[in-house]
């Protein structure tokens, strides 16, 4: 009997050991959560971390602007050329691999935007 007494005591140490491990390692997970979730406001903060969503609005903003800023660019070359050499020169000429430029960093932008947002949480 003092053996098998001894036996389930054993055992009921053991459980306690692997309940009061469990808790550690429960409070110690949420302790390096609470960390980690702390050091990345203070990076954020600090201007180090950038949001993913972030990131990809303005990698999207980018590419619109970009084009936007080439068709103003081509508006004043034909502009400047109709006037300084007194022709009237067929837009096309200067439009069609601007906008293609324009449209393809466009793409450009917007792919990395998207890779940006596949990686993010």
């Amino acid at each position: 009997m003092k053996k098998y007494v001894a036996h389930l005591r054993s055992e009921a140490a053991g459980r306690s050991l692997g309940d009061d491990n469990l808790a550690t390692s429960l409070k110690l997970r949420k302790l390096q959560a609470e960390v980690t979730s702390l050091d990345l406001d203070n990076e954020t903060k600090l201007g180090s971390l950038v949001i993913a969503e972030d990131a990809t609005q303005l990698l999207e903003s980018i590419g619109k602007k970009f084009v936007s800023e080439i068709q103003t660019a081509r508006m004043q070359i034909i502009a400047a050329i109709n006037s300084k050499y007194d022709i009237e020169l067929d837009e096309n000429v200067i439009s069609e691999p601007m906008q293609l430029a324009a449209r393809s960093c466009e793409s450009h932008a917007a792919k990395l935007a998207e890779s940006v947002r596949a990686t993010g949480p």
